[in-house]
C-alpha cells in the first residue's frame, strides 16, 4: 500500500516537469499537470518536500519489508530447531547405532519424524 503511495507522489511530482518539457498528454493530464505546477510556491520547493516526503516512505515500506523476512525466517528457524530436536532425542540413537555396527540400510533409512513436524 505504502509502495502505492510513493508511486502515486512521485507521478505527481513529475508532472510538471513533463509538461514543462512539452511530453504529449491527455488534456485532463495536463490539466492535473497545470493544477500542479500551480502548486509551487518559492520556486520548487514543493517538489523538494514530495520528494524528501516519498523518499521517507520508500525507506519505510523497504525497512517493513526487511521486518516481515525476518519475521518469516524466524518462523523457519524455529520450526527447523523442533525437527532436529526430535531427530536427535528419538531417532538419531538408532542411526547412531547402526552406523556402530555396520549396517548401512539403518542408517539410510530413518524412521519418518512426527507427523505435521515438516
Amino acid at each position: 500500500m505504502l509502495t502505492f503511495v510513493v508511486g502515486l507522489i512521485a507521478i505527481l511530482a513529475s508532472l510538471s516537469l513533463a509538461s514543462y518539457l512539452g511530453f504529449p498528454m491527455p488534456s485532463w493530464l495536463r490539466g492535473l499537470a497545470d493544477a500542479a505546477a500551480g502548486l509551487q510556491a518559492e520556486g520548487d520547493r514543493w517538489l523538494l518536500a514530495i520528494g524528501v516526503a516519498a523518499s521517507a516512505l520508500y525507506a519505510f515500506v523497504a525497512a517493513r519489508s526487511q521486518m516481515d523476512l525476518n519475521e518469516r525466517n524466524a518462523s523457519r528457524f524455529f520450526t527447523t530447531s523442533d525437527n532436529l530436536e526430535y531427530l536427535e532425542e528419538n531417532e538419531l540413537g538408532a542411526a547412531l547405532d547402526g552406523a556402530a555396527a555396520g549396517s548401512e540400510t539403518e542408517v539410510r533409512e530413518l524412521p519418518p519424524a512426527q507427523a505435521g513436524s515438516f
